[in-house]
């Protein structure tokens, strides 16, 4: 089968890592959500799983030969401001073309059990494109978009 009759669905599964991860105000201003070098890791399974890893590159803690769990809130916090990450079930609406992640597990456990919509778009057979329209952030919405690689 090649690329053009595929499903959405058939075009995702695999493994994607991240290119760029990027957002924009209202007012038109674009902006790094993990900072500009960001990375990632996405895996959409045949059966229905997907896990996704996104972080900023650049994360170091002060004393990197003890055990994370061992570290004080102060080099935590900073280190869980920087990184994300969910695992779940997808489903596909193939005429909208919409991907929607049931986060069944979840770095920030308030979004367990909630269903994520990501947009999808394919701009080349080598890259996909996830956007999030409305992408609540402190004071206001934005529009965020991932784009990633097969790997």
């Amino acid at each position: 089968m090649t690329r053009s009759t595929e499903t959405v669905r058939e075009r995702l599964i695999g493994g994607w890592e991240l290119v760029s991860f990027t957002g924009k105000t209202p007012s038109g201003r674009v902006f790094h959500p993990m900072g500009e070098h960001a990375g990632g890791l996405l895996l959409y399974t045949d059966n229905g799983l997907v896990g996704v890893n996104l972080t900023e590159v650049d994360r170091s803690r002060p004393d990197p030969d003890t055990r994370i769990g061992l570290q004080d809130d102060a080099t935590l916090g900073p280190l869980a401001r920087t990184y994300m990450a969910y695992s779940g079930t997808f489903t596909v609406d193939e005429t909208a073309r919409v991907v929607t992640h049931n986060f069944d597990l979840c770095f920030d456990p308030a979004l367990v059990g909630t269903l994520q919509e990501r947009h999808v778009a394919f701009p080349d057979p080598h890259h996909l494109e996830l956007s999030v329209p409305d992408f609540a952030l402190d004071n206001f919405s934005s529009t965020v978009s991932l784009l990633w690689h097969r790997v």
